[in-house]
């Protein structure tokens, strides 16, 4: 829409073009609001644009709060009139809706042309693909899973790959937006290239929960504003305060809870999204522990020296590598004397057969577990059978012939009286947390099962008859900081003697 009688003489080229967030609150005459949570997606912008500290912002932000118009059309028109010689790129779930986002970002250049001094070539001024006149760039847009033929961008921006929750919910659909980004997408490149992905979430394995899992060598940087703050809220909001009170207050997203549906809500409002039938466990219910100096301090409070703990690896394999498949887990896992579960590591890859005992003996000179933990099954393989030989401590796990929801049992046995802890700064504990609250109808449950196993070895030695313990324990004795390398025949409550 035109902005009547904006007054150029009061505006300053340079202060206007500064951020996409001066240059459409200046343009716009005011119309378009800068609010808070607009001003840090601005920040965070610049930082992608102007910085080599990621390769594609991810902005997680609630249904209409404006993170497309700043996007896809204030940030597309400043990108172009700072860098005239470089492609725009936006591509979304329809081609038609996407070259509306096309046309807007050609409306604001060719109604402020004289004072942004860039034009639109006319001979090229469609809404799904136009140049700047006299230079080299301009803008063009796509449907995601179409087409993108003899074109590439400098600046590509992914804007609602999924037009609606039935969409969102079919397998066939999200695997066709997957392949189209891995093999259309990212082929269309320039020197120089930076993504954006915007959107409201839908599915815990949308395109960005599966970045999140595989950034396949992406450097990602996540931008995510729930529309009620949550613990820890980047915003510095108290929680339950409202992203954006001046249009949502928080009552009002209260009964958008209601009427919308607690997943609707969770996934399209606060940006976790889970899956439909799940919460057989809840992730909440996981403390945290950090590495202290000597031993481990949970966030209860109560502190183990690593003398007092006993450390076991589970590995989980997968049985293919297709990109779809599995994955290869191995989750290292601390028990302290009172039975308390704490999960040091987990990594995840997705790695051919050949490849699983290079994997044991990596993790294994990483971790120093006590002992590694394998479906007893896999454990009788020919492959694994020589690596025990070469030395690796592989432990036979039994199955007991039951499936996994069964297994879960075990994890849930210990949520409850709050016996599982997570290290508060691991990088993959965001994904482990929604792998288990997805559980068992997410997309992925390899971790929550080698969780299980590891709760189930746990349990089994709370219930075992031990003897008198032939040493009593000294947290004040200064340890050692290589992990695994205690005295072996010390006893422990729980897991015993070595």
């Amino acid at each position: 829409m035109a902005v009547a009688k904006l007054n150029y003489s009061e505006l300053d080229w340079a202060e206007t073009c500064a951020t996409p967030l001066s240059f459409g609150t200046a343009l716009s005459g005011g119309k378009w609001h800068p609010y808070r949570h607009l001003q840090v997606l601005d920040s965070a912008f610049l930082r992608l644009i102007f910085t080599d500290e990621a390769d594609v912002l991810i902005v997680e932000l609630p249904v209409r709060h404006g993170k497309s118009f700043y996007i896809s059309k204030w940030a597309a028109a400043w990108y172009l009139t700072r860098w005239p010689d470089r492609t725009v790129a936006v591509a979304s779930y329809g081609a038609d809706f996407a070259a509306g986002w096309g046309r807007k970002t050609r409306d604001v250049l060719e109604e402020h042309s004289s004072f942004l001094q860039v034009a639109i070539d006319p001979g090229s001024s469609a809404a799904a693909q136009w140049a700047i006149e006299g230079a080299e760039g301009g803008m063009w847009t796509a449907g995601v899973g179409g087409p993108i033929v003899g074109k590439g961008y400098h600046l590509g921006i992914i804007d609602d790959p999924f037009k609606s929750m039935k969409e969102a919910r079919s397998q066939t659909i999200r695997d066709a937006a997957w392949e189209w980004w891995q093999g259309t997408w990212l082929t269309r490149e320039e020197p120089g290239v930076k993504r954006v992905i915007v959107m409201s979430r839908w599915h815990e394995d949308d395109l960005v929960g599966r970045l999140e899992e595989d950034p396949q060598g992406l450097r990602l940087r996540r931008l995510r504003l729930p529309a009620l703050a949550e613990e820890d809220d980047p915003l510095g909001r108290v929680e339950g305060e409202a992203l954006c009170p001046e249009r949502y207050t928080a009552a009002k997203l209260e009964q958008f809870r209601l009427s919308r549906g607690a997943y609707t809500f969770a996934a399209q409002y606060q940006q976790s999204p889970i899956a439909l039938g799940g919460q057989m466990l809840d992730p909440s219910l996981i403390g945290r522990f950090q590495y202290v100096d000597g031993g481990c301090r949970c966030d209860t409070g109560q502190q183990w020296a690593w003398q007092q703990l006993r450390t076991f690896t589970v590995v989980d394999f997968a049985i293919t590598e297709k990109t779809s498949s599995d994955w290869t887990v191995a989750m290292t896992i601390a028990v302290t004397p009172e039975g308390f579960c704490l999960i040091r590591d987990v990594e995840r890859v997705r790695i051919a057969s050949e490849s699983h005992v290079e994997f044991l003996f990596r993790v294994w000179r990483r971790m120093h577990p006590d002992w590694i933990g394998i479906e007893e099954g896999l454990a009788g393989t020919p492959s694994i059978e020589a690596a025990i030989r070469n030395g690796l401590p592989v432990r036979p796990l039994k199955t007991g012939g039951v499936d996994k929801v069964t297994r879960a049992e075990s994890i849930r046995t210990m949520l409850g009286p709050g016996r599982i802890f997570a290290r508060a700064d691991a990088p993959w504990l965001d994904v482990l947390l929604r792998e288990i609250g997805a559980f068992d109808k997410g997309r992925y449950d390899d971790q929550v099962d080698t969780l299980a196993y590891g709760c189930d070895v746990i349990l089994r030695g709370l219930r075992g008859k031990r003897g008198e313990p032939g040493a009593s324990f000294d947290p004040g004795v200064a340890h050692r900081a290589e992990f695994g390398r205690r005295q072996r025949r010390i006893y422990h409550p729980v897991m015993g003697r070595l």
